[in-house]
């Protein structure tokens, strides 16, 4: 049995182009081991992961946002070959790149606070989270917002190979167009 843990828990394990290479590298060297019988996936620290890195993300043009949807991408695809159950072990956040890497991985076993469900919250504050969702999706571009939901229902029903090529071109395009997008923002960093 072999652990891959991603290692950024000061940047609840982001994913930034170094650490996508590692993961990439990591998981095919162990592709070719021929004792191995399973490999676990897990983040280190207060999360699995919290999608791709804020930081890289918005100094991204076209060119090296296709080279960096890329990478995830390839380390999705290196998870997904792997010749041995991937097992995820999943907590606090699995978020975007996050979330699709976990889906790469044979099973997921998450702890109680993991789920699908974006935010829970008690019965009586409901009006108050839903409201302040939507106001962070307004705050989004509106065509960004759009791309973005063609994109995921594109993901349930297209085969995989499609919807991945469409979304590294999408991606692309996003940061070609640069009005399509907004800035990445920090939470509480504005």
């Amino acid at each position: 049995m072999a652990r891959i843990f991603l290692n950024r828990p000061q940047k609840v394990n982001a994913l930034d182009s170094p650490l996508l290479d590692a993961l990439a590298s990591t998981v095919g060297s162990l592709s070719a081991d021929p004792a191995l019988r399973v490999v676990v996936l897990a983040g280190r620290g207060k999360a699995f992961c919290a999608g791709a890195d804020v930081n890289e993300l918005a100094a991204l043009d076209a060119h090296s946002a296709r080279e960096f949807i890329t990478r995830i991408h390839r380390a999705c695809d290196a998870v997904r070959r792997l010749p041995v159950p991937v097992v995820a072990q999943l907590h606090g956040a699995v978020i975007g790149g996050g979330l699709e890497l976990a889906a790469s991985c044979d099973l997921r076993i998450g702890a109680y606070e993991w789920g699908l469900v974006e935010t829970l919250c008690p019965a009586a504050e409901l009006d108050q989270t839903v409201a302040a969702t939507v106001q962070l999706l307004l705050a989004g571009e509106r065509d960004a917002l759009r791309m973005q939901k063609e994109l995921l229902q594109m993901w349930e029903e297209q085969p995989l190979s499609q919807s991945i090529a469409v979304s590294v071109e999408r991606f692309s395009q996003a940061y070609a167009a640069r009005n399509t997008i907004s800035r990445v923002k920090t939470p509480g960093k504005h």
